[in-house]
């Protein structure tokens, strides 16, 4: 009789349960994992906006650096600036506004009596 009662007794205890304590403590840890979910997902948004922002400024750069290369060697458009930036100008790319500057230096002549140019776009 007295084995009855400890099976009793052994099976009771293992369908007892969880108590308080360790559910408090199961929600803290979920808790503080979907706080780093989110933190996580506020980080990508911010860092997928700033990559979106510098390819558009990327295709800026290119393209006029491609305008430029298509203009006669000795066009106005790419003298020497003598190491100053062009003024700026406003480009707006989907309600963005971006700056576009060049500035362009002769590099010398080289023994063919051919001049170097080198340009820079800053965006």
């Amino acid at each position: 009789m007295s084995d009855l009662r400890t099976e009793e007794t052994r099976a009771r205890k293992r369908r007892r349960g969880m108590s308080l304590v360790e559910i408090m403590v199961a929600m803290v840890v979920l808790a503080f994992g979907l706080l780093g979910v989110a933190a996580l997902q506020v980080r990508a948004i911010t860092e997928g906006s700033g990559g979106q922002h510098l390819s558009t400024a990327s295709a800026i750069a290119r393209n006029r650096v491609e305008e430029l290369n298509r203009v006669a060697w000795d066009a106005v458009e790419i003298n020497d600036t003598a190491g100053l930036w062009s003024g700026t100008t406003n480009i707006v790319v989907t309600d963005e506004t971006y700056s576009r500057a060049e500035r362009i230096n002769n590099n010398g002549a080289t023994a063919a009596l051919t001049t170097i140019k080198s340009i820079e776009v800053r965006v």
